[in-house]
């Protein structure tokens, strides 16, 4: 699993997951094609982390079928609103039309998080 630092974001993977900073940047990931992946939270949230770990274990299973994103709460704090969130970490399926196809509020397994993505695909 990867070392989750809460300073700086310095624990986001950048290799494997897209930085949304604002909300252009997520509109253009929203935007990619296929099933993508959005993980909001806050680095100092504690079950956040634990779902960033679970979100950074599986990505090999999906076997780049799906992109995958992290959005930080203090760097986007209005993304909840236009998503309609109120508790985090929250874990978005996204379709290709841009369609939010599921919302996964909390911790979920990495074998539930498989599941869901993979009946997406």
């Amino acid at each position: 699993m990867n070392d989750l630092k809460l300073e700086n974001q310095n624990f986001l993977d950048r290799s494997v997951f897209h930085e949304i900073g604002n909300n252009n940047s997520m509109e253009e990931f929203i935007s990619l094609p296929g099933i993508k992946v959005v993980l909001i939270s806050a680095s100092f949230l504690q079950p956040g982390r634990r779902q960033y770990e679970i979100v950074s274990d599986i990505i090999t299973d999906i076997d780049g079928k799906a992109s995958f994103a992290y959005v930080d709460l203090d760097l986007v704090p209005d993304i909840p609103i236009f998503f309609n969130l109120n508790s985090f970490p929250s874990t978005l399926l996204i379709g290709n039309e841009g369609t939010v196809l599921e919302v996964i509020q909390g911790v979920c397994s990495p074998n539930e998080l498989i599941d869901k993505i993979t009946r997406l695909i």
